[in-house]
């Protein structure tokens, strides 16, 4: 993204072998575009393409600013914006802290809210801004995933596709060179 590239979040497993790596973890999640079921391999096309993802082993993470999501570019000339982060997943897959980022550094965190099955977490940051930005948002839990995988300590995590933010309202999304943040 400091190349000036778009970038589309995806996941995938790494399996070598048939037993003890088993593939499917974790899985790339597209917000496809209603439509009739014939158009369906173009509209998942056009997803990934857009950015449209999330990558997930358990929690389904969302983060929006007004109705931009994951995938899309909105104009923030603000000196912060309000991003709305909501996680769910079913009641067997542990969450415990959630991360808003900012470019590559964490600009808040939060503790899930509730352990059911369904919403787990669902609240608004303020996050300042002083350039263009890429925002994103993190789950995960430090408990296992119970008897999904063949090992014992595989984890939940799941995270956003990135959402830019045109903070000069120029229509481009540059992302400033890495180096010290201004303080949250």
């Amino acid at each position: 993204a400091r190349h000036g590239l778009r970038v589309s979040a995806v996941g995938n497993s790494d399996s070598h072998q048939l037993l003890f790596e088993e593939a499917g973890y974790p899985r790339t999640w597209l917000r496809v575009a209603p439509g009739p079921a014939e158009t369906l391999q173009a509209r998942a096309i056009d997803a990934l393409r857009a950015g449209r993802t999330a990558v997930s082993s358990g929690p389904i993470v969302e983060v929006r600013v007004g109705e931009a999501s994951a995938g899309d570019t909105t104009v923030v000339r603000a000196p912060s914006a309000i991003v709305h982060v909501r996680v769910v997943a079913p009641a067997w897959v542990p969450v415990e802290r959630i991360e808003l980022w900012r470019d590559d550094q964490v600009v808040a965190r939060a503790t899930a809210t509730r352990d059911a099955d369904g919403l787990r977490y669902e609240g608004d940051f303020t996050v300042s801004l002083h350039a263009d930005a890429m925002l994103s948002a993190w789950a995960e839990a430090t408990r296992p995933l119970p008897d999904v995988m063949p090992y014992t300590d595989a984890r939940a995590i799941g995270f956003s596709g990135p959402l830019w933010v045109d903070h000069n309202g120029d229509g481009r999304v540059q992302i400033p060179p890495a180096g010290p943040s201004p303080t949250e």
